[in-house]
Parts: C-alpha cells; structure tokens; sequence
C-alpha cells in the first residue's frame, strides 16, 4: 500500500469519532471525514501547521467519494494566513466531483471554490474557540447579506438569485481582536453593482457588550464553520456555525451573521443601501443605525431598547424609494429620518411594552469609527444615539403600548409607524396626512399620534387612567377586542388628553357602536355619561402626575420601571366610571337622560347636547336647574361659572363661493364661506369645487377638496389656491357631502379666465346660497391649503420646519 494513500485511510477512520452528527428531528445525518495532503493531521491544521487537506461532508447513503461540500484547507510555509476553500456540488448535480488519489484529492469543479476563507492567524481553532479574524470572499449565489432568501423548493430569491455562478458576491471582514472566540464586528459588502436596483449594499454589525453566549463548534469542531442546519440570523445566546447547506442537493445556501443584532443584547448596526469605504466619510442611508441596548444589565440574549433608523441624507438616489407612488421619482429634498424606539420595563425576553415612533428632517453630520477606525460613517454612534433622538424636533409622532396581549418581535413594536402619515405631508408636497393613517390598530394596543408638532418627544403620566400618554397628542385609540374599544382626544388642544370614550361594537361588520360611555375632563369638572346616566362631579383635576421621556439609560429605565408600578391603577383600566371616582367634589346625577357632542369652548367653559327622556331625574348636586323642563333635547353650556339651558335647533348651513378674476396659469385664492346658524353640531363633510370649460378636456375638473367641520353657531372660511390651464368662460360648481350621505350644491358661478396677457385685477364673481336646512349635518374645518404651488409647498414646509414666525 502506497504511503498517500494509507494517509487517507487513516484521515477516514480518526474523523469518523468526531464527525458524525445525527441532527434532531427531520434534519439531516452529515458523517465529516479528512483526507490529507501533506501529512499534517487535521488537529495539526486546525491549530496553525502548515499542511493541506480535505474536508468531505456527506449524507451516509452517498458515501465520502459523494460530498455535499468539500473544504481544502491549506497553509504555506512561512506564511502567517491560512486558507480554506469551500466548493459545492457544480449546476445540474447534487454532489462535489471529486477523485481521490493516492496523495491528493482532485476537486473537479470548474467554478472553482464558492467560499473562500482566510484566517489572518494561520489557525483554525483552539481550546474550543474558533478564529474569528477572517476575511472571507463568496462566488456565485448565497444568503450572505440580508435581502436574499433561499428555500430548497424555490432557490435563491432577491439579488442572490441574480449573481452569476462564479462572479464574486460578497466580501466580509470579521475581526475578533481580543480572540475570545466570539466577533466584535462583522462588515460585509455585495460586489456586484446592481445600478437602479434598491438591494442592501452594507451589512455592518459591531457588538457592544459581553453577554453569556454558547459557542457551538458545529459538525467539524477542528474547523468550526459549517452547521447541520440553522437561519441566517443567530440564536439569542448562542452562536452557530456560519455555514449552512442544502444537504441533498449538495448547494450552499447561507454565510450567517456571526457578529449578531437580533440575537446580542448590546449591538449597532448599519444596513446601507450603498457600500461603505475606508478612508472616507460615508453617508448612510435605510437602516442607519439599528441600535440594540440591554439597559438592564442582566439580558442574556434580548435587548430590552431597540432603535431603529430609516433615513436618507438629502438628494439620495435611493430615496426615490420610499414611497414611489408618491414620489414619482423624486429623490428627497432634505434630510429625512423615521425612527422606532421601543423599549421593555424588564429584563429583555423578546416583549414589548412601549414604543414612540417619529418622523422629521434632522440632519446627521458626525463622524463615528467602525470596524477598529478602518471605516468612518455620520450617523451618531452607539452611545450616545438614544440621546439624539430623545433630544431632536420631530414632525410627526406617534405612541403605542402594550396593552392586553403578548407582542413577541425581535426588532421592536412596529404598528403605528410615523411613516403612515406620508412622505408627502413631511415634504409640503400635500397639506394633508395619508388618508386613513391611525384610524385604525392591532388589537391589544393603544396608540396614540401628533402631526405637524416640531417638537421633541415628551411624554406624561395621566392621574386619570394612570397610564403613560404622548404630551400633545391629538388623539389615540385602544382596541382591546372585537367587541370594544377606547378612543381618546385632546379636545382643549392643550397637550393633555381630556376625553375616554369606550364604546362596544356590533353589527356585521362588527364596527358599528352599539353602546358608549364616557369621560371629559372640563373646566372644573369631571363629566361621566353613558347611555342612560349623567354625572357631572365638581373637582379640580391635574392633567399630569409627571412628566417622563423613553429611557436613554440604565438609570432613567430603573426609574421608570419603578414609578409606573408605584402608581398602578387600583381599578380596571377600561373603567370609566372609575376614573371618575377617584376624585372628591359634590356631584350631580342625571338618570334617564344621556349626552352628546361634548366640546369644549374657547373661553374654558365646555358645551354639549343634553337628551332628557320622559321619567328623568335628578339627584346630587343641584348644578343644573331643571325645573320645567320636559322630555328633549337641549343645548347644555357651561361659561363664567355658570350653566345654560338653551331648546336645541337643528344644523342650519349657508354656503357662498366667492371666485376672483382669474388669468390663466397664474395662481388664484378661492373662498367658501359657510356658516352653521342652527346651535347643533353639523356632521363631518367634504368639499369640493368642480372646475368645467365646455367643448374642452377640461371637463368637470377636481380644483380642491377639503375635509371641514362646522359647528352650532359658527362661522368657517376656506381658502383653495388654484391656477387655471387654459383661458376660457368656466364655470364653477361647490358640492357638499356630509357623512349621512346627504349633499347639498351650490349653483355654479360662471368666471371668464383672462389668457396670460389680459386681467382685470378689480373684478369679481360671487354667489350666495339660500339659506339650507340639513338635519345633522357638520362641516369640517381645513387648514387652508391649496393643491400645490410654491405657496403652499413653501407655507407646509415652513409649518413642518419650525420657522414660522
């Protein structure tokens, strides 16, 4: 027998004790087996000799000649690097050809390696630590950035699916500079350039502190990087092999995360859009950073803080992105961040109890070190990134907890992004929000939002429902079930909320209030009422038992911890009647009686609609006289400290349009006057100017459509800003919808559109309508805006920006 080839022999029977695995459940059994090259043993390589050899893993049916993967690792004298290479089976076949011969292992793949490794230490493993300063370069198609996918069935997905067998892929630099068998930073990079194509071009992962971690040495524990099985990201606590194979088709699929962000308490992290260079300041953009904090000091696996950046520097290509039905391919033209801060009141288990998520316009412009001061990024760093947001002006906000339900999510609480209102709104390109954004939410939480507030993040706790609410928020919703709901408001625009109405759902569509109560903070008073009962209770009551921000540190999350348990609600949270008990003051009780349209008014009074039906009485307090009064409905006011009884009337609209002279293509100022002379509330409305020139394609054109509110005895204006096309005789038609459905028209005003040239600026057209009855009908109040125009683009965005004087 010739020397080689007893090597072989011999390299087969050692490694059967260590490399045969029988995976748990349904996966595979892999047997590992070494040939060498050189003489060298296995352990000899591992440990930094020089030599050359093979690893062949195989399912037992197909034998060593039949590997799924082979991995040649090599090392040359005098060097201080190591090698392996990692080949797998060519297309069209389902295992490595290889031949052995008497002193060498012939790889027969015409792609060459697939993974290319180079340890910077010339060893492998040692004392049951792998070496985790590595280079490594992958060929061809492989799940080795996030944005891929593979499944046996389906293959590759994404961008892995477009890489050319043998072009190179990605390159990663993993370093672990104090060997302790577990990386500080792993920095990967996709090659292949992708124009036009929004693929994440930077993975970069850095840990930031030391947690309990199980290092598993994977099927080869003298080359410790290929696994049976597992996903691309790692175990909470445990950190896998890197390499993971579709055994029986003999493919590689997957070069996992090995220095870990969902998995790793303490970690910050960058998934760029664009690759990051040496040597420069590289502007990031998408998730830049994703930051994970354990403020506990005790997760062991969970953070218990994640926050978590979109964001795109001013003018980014890649911008085009976010909202293309929007953008149409405009890039952004500021600064733009949205930001999900989610956090836990214990220690880090995958939980969630509360989240504040913003959106705004503020730039980086630092320099933070990565990747041992080798890269250079400008986003805040790790430590101090919390602060920033807590300390920046956020257009949009919004807030969620944790109510009724378990949230399990390994990158924090996701409902409600800031993002829902619209890129469009931040930018001026569109005064209003995205339809329907927060008007609804998953049940079990309880959301709350502000728009437009250029304000820093702020939160309060509420001595009414003892819970945490977001200061100056417009209002919120808590869909505990099916079948029920809170909603609240901050009707007084003061910061605080003022309103808890929980209503029960019905109905096919089991959306339709079926019965509801509630609960108003007014001027000197707590108001209660619900489908049969009244109870006004005169007392004073502080909006805020404290003023609090989303933890930063170990010792502000401490703090909150213990100040939300010390002030825990001693009744249902969802009791309303409840909330009004808890504070002293002589009270009036109303039954067979029920209200309405609670607001309250300019002056610190309140108003609302008051329903008497036949049989009611009185007890308590005598704060409102009702001697005399019969069954009916009346207006009830509160104002200088004193009630009013007023007999209620019915929603009583006047409409006028008053249309300036016009010149084509110049901009114009439209005004709708309208006034609701009735003392009830009109329901919410639509308005909507139609703009029609006869024997043209401009037809029954939309000029503006506003939502608008109008109530008892009040009057609102409305300024639409409109530029005609074309000059011509058109004719302008106003329609009002209500949400009854009931819709009320004015006769059309015919204007003559002066062309470019020709204006008379004196001149203009009005009409007015006849007084018209509509029984509970409500015009909403718009902010005056217009279609667009540089105008209303320039007043938006100065609102958005903080600099109106």
């Amino acid at each position: 027998m010739k020397k080689g080839f007893a090597l072989i022999l011999i390299g087969i029977i050692l490694t059967f004790g260590f490399g045969q695995v029988q995976a748990a459940n349904d996966q595979p059994q892999i047997l590992v087996s070494f040939i060498s090259e050189s003489g060298a043993t296995l352990s000899q390589l591992s440990q930094g000799a020089v030599g050359q050899g093979v690893l062949l893993y195989y399912l037992p049916e197909r034998g060593p000649e039949k590997p799924s993967i082979a991995v040649r690792l090599s090392k040359t004298a005098n060097s201080t690097t190591a090698l392996a290479e990692v080949y797998q089976a060519p297309v069209g076949q389902e295992f490595v050809p290889i031949k052995i011969e008497p002193d060498r292992v012939s790889i027969e793949v015409k792609n060459g390696a697939s993974i290319k490794i180079v340890t910077l230490d010339g060893w492998w493993q040692r004392d049951g630590r792998p070496n985790f300063n590595l280079d490594i370069s992958t060929y061809g198609p492989l799940y080795a950035m996030w944005g891929a996918d593979y499944t046996s069935k389906t293959g590759f997905e994404s961008w892995a699916r477009e890489v050319k067998p043998n072009e190179l892929s990605v390159k990663m630099e993993i370093r672990d500079p104090k060997q302790e068998g577990l990386p500080l930073w792993d920095w990967r990079s996709l090659m292949p350039p992708f124009p036009g194509r929004g693929y994440y071009r930077t993975n970069y992962i850095e840990r930031k502190c030391n947690t309990p971690t199980q290092i598993n040495l994977g099927l080869s524990p003298l080359w410790p990087y290929v696994a049976v099985a597992g996903e691309f990201l790692q175990e909470p606590g445990v950190l896998n092999p890197p390499i993971l194979v579709d055994w029986p088709k003999g493919r590689l699929t997957h070069f996992t995360e090995l220095a870990t962000a969902r998995g790793q308490n303490c970690s910050y992290t960058l998934y760029a859009l664009d690759r990051f260079y040496p040597g420069k300041l590289n502007l990031s953009n998408f998730e830049s950073p994703f930051a994970f904090y354990d403020l506990s000091g005790q997760g062991k696996g969970y953070p218990n803080l994640i926050v978590r950046t979109q964001r795109f520097p001013p003018e980014d290509a890649q911008s085009t992105g976010i909202d293309p039905t929007v953008q149409q391919g405009r890039v952004v033209p500021t600064d733009i961040e949205w930001i999900r801060y989610s956090w836990r009141n214990t220690v880090g288990d995958y939980r969630w109890d509360y989240k504040v998520d913003v959106m705004g316009q503020n730039p980086y412009g630092f320099s933070t070190p990565l990747a041992g001061g080798a890269l250079t990024v400008d986003p805040p760093d790790y430590e101090s990134f919390p602060g920033w947001v807590l300390k920046q002006n956020w257009a949009v906000m919004t807030f969620v907890q944790i109510e009724n339900r378990d949230y399990l999510s390994i990158e924090g609480v996701y409902d409600w992004s800031a993002l829902e209102a619209g890129i469009d709104y931040l930018f001026g390109w569109s005064d209003q929000p995205q339809k329907d954004a927060y008007s609804t939410i998953d049940t079990g939480l309880r959301g709350e939002y502000r728009l437009d507030a250029q304000a820093t993040i702020s939160l309060y706790f509420s001595p009414v429902d003892h819970k945490l609410h977001l200061f100056k928020a417009e209002k919120g919703l808590w869909n505990i079930s099916e079948a029920a709901e809170i909603r609240y408001a901050s009707l007084k625009k003061d910061g605080y909320i003022d309103q808890w109405v929980y209503n029960t759902l019905g109905g096919s569509d089991k959306k339709t209030v079926t019965s509801s109560t509630q609960l108003n903070i007014a001027s000197q008073h707590l108001i209660y009422g619900d489908t049969n009962q009244i109870i006004i209770r005169q007392t004073q009551v502080q909006p805020s038992l404290y003023q609090t921000l989303p933890p930063a540190t170990p010792q502000e999350w401490k703090e909150g911890a213990e100040k939300l348990a010390q002030n825990k609600a001693p009744f249902s949270p969802t009791d309303i009647r409840a909330m009004q008990e808890q504070f002293d003051g002589p009270e009036m009780v109303l039954n067979n009686a029920s209200m309405r349209d609670y607001r309250p008014l300019s002056g610190g009074g309140f108003r609302f609609v008051l329903e008497l039906r036949t049989g009611f009485q009185l007890s308590g307090s005598a704060l409102l006289d009702l001697t005399g009064y019969r069954a009916g409905q009346y207006l009830v006011t509160y104002t200088n400290g004193n009630f009013i009884l007023e007999k209620l009337t019915p929603p009583l609209v006047q409409a006028q349009l008053l249309v300036p002279a016009l010149t084509e293509f110049q901009q114009s100022n439209f005004r709708i006057n309208l006034r609701n002379e009735g003392l009830e509330d009109a329901p919410p409305a639509t308005v909507q100017v139609l703009g029609n020139l006869p024997g043209t394609r401009w037809q029954n054109i939309v000029i503006a459509t506003r939502p608008v509110t109008l109530q008892g005895g009040e009057q609102n204006n409305l300024n639409l800003y409109w530029s005609p096309p074309i000059a011509g005789n058109w004719q302008f038609t106003t329609r009002l919808e209500f949400s009854d459905k009931k819709v009320m028209s004015l006769a059309p005003v015919a204007v003559k559109v002066a062309g470019a040239k020709e204006a008379d600026p004196n001149s203009i057209v009005g009409l007015s309508s006849n007084s018209y009855l509509i029984p509970l009908l409500i015009l909403a109040l718009a902010l005056a805006a217009g279609l667009g125009g540089l105008l209303v683009w320039q007043r938006a965005w100065r609102r958005r920006s903080g600099k109106d004087d």
